[in-house]
Parts: C-alpha cells; sequence; structure tokens
C-alpha cells in the first residue's frame, strides 16, 4: 500500500498544489516549510491509518474472546 493510498481526496488535492508551489519556490526556506506541511498531511494521514488498523484489530481480538464465552444451555 501506498501513503497515497490513505490519503482523504481532500488531503491528496492539498498536497498536489503544495507540489506545484513547490516547483515555483523561490528560496530554500520557502520550499522547506512547503515540504513540511506536506510531511504533515502524510503524518497525519498515517496516524488515522494506523489508528484505524489497530481498531480492527482490537474489533478481532474482542470478537475472538465473545467466540470463546461459553454459553448456557448450547452445549
Amino acid at each position: 500500500m501506498r501513503l497515497k493510498d490513505i490519503l482523504t481526496p481532500e488531503e491528496d488535492s492539498r498536497v498536489q498544489e503544495l507540489k506545484m508551489e513547490l516547483l515555483e519556490a523561490h528560496n530554500k526556506k520557502e520550499a522547506a516549510l512547503i515540504k513540511a506541511e506536506i510531511d504533515e498531511i502524510f503524518k497525519t494521514a498515517k496516524e488515522r491509518y494506523y489508528s484505524i488498523m489497530n481498531g480492527k484489530k482490537e474489533q478481532a481480538s474482542a470478537v475472538e474472546r465473545i467466540k470463546t464465552i461459553p454459553i448456557p444451555g448450547l452445549g
């Protein structure tokens, strides 16, 4: 999976805009600020992805625990 795959449409659009601005940056300081904003968008997307994945693992774990609880009268 690529990082681009986990961006929301808004994040992807903003990254594309920032990449264009990066090409037109007038100096290294301006370029560094643009890169920092892109990195922050990527960081947020990664954190959201890992949070979702952890939630799915926890949910699957809870389902497995529920399956092992004996139900009186069924067995």
